[in-house]
């Protein structure tokens, strides 16, 4: 399953690095990719909407004004 959402307020390359890095790391996520020019996360998961309540966890902790 492939889903794309938005990350309002994203502007640092080096967070969506790590972004990209912490939630490709989870169990069940083939791929992801956090572009921080488009303020975008693709995700490509077993079972993308289950991983949804983790993420503003991680993103929180690498971009505090990021939603």
């Amino acid at each position: 399953m492939v889903k794309t959402y938005t990350l309002q307020n994203l502007g640092c390359p080096n967070c969506a690095s790590k972004m990209e890095t912490a939630i490709g790391g989870l169990s069940g996520v083939t791929e992801a990719s956090v572009s921080s020019q488009n303020k975008l996360l693709l995700l490509e998961a077993e079972d993308a909407d289950a991983l949804l309540p983790r993420m503003p966890k991680i993103v929180a902790g690498l971009e505090l004004d990021l939603r």
